[in-house]
């Protein structure tokens, strides 16, 4: 069966072999390619798949609501926070 961890091993080689070479830039050891794909795919894909269990899920109107696709924005935005964090600091 195709899991998670699956489409993330495609997502990274995605990174390292063709998105490298279409963007240009130099990348000696695929730290973009492999840490920032596939973090950011590890932090979407937890607002996916938390709501099936709710001990993981924040204290907050998410837990109770079900809401899958608010809990993939917050996933969404807090990895953009970070990110903005980085890029600045």
């Amino acid at each position: 069966t195709f899991s998670s961890f699956d489409f993330v091993i495609i997502i990274a080689f995605f990174g390292v072999s063709t998105l490298k070479k279409k963007l240009g830039y130099d990348d000696s050891l695929d730290a973009f390619g492999i840490h920032f794909l596939a973090g950011l795919w590890g932090a979407i894909a937890t607002g996916i798949f938390a709501l099936n269990d709710k001990e993981l899920l924040w204290t907050g109107p998410l837990k109770n609501a079900d809401d899958r696709l608010g809990q993939v924005f917050v996933q969404f935005e807090s990895a953009l926070i970070v990110g903005i964090y980085t890029l600045i600091g």
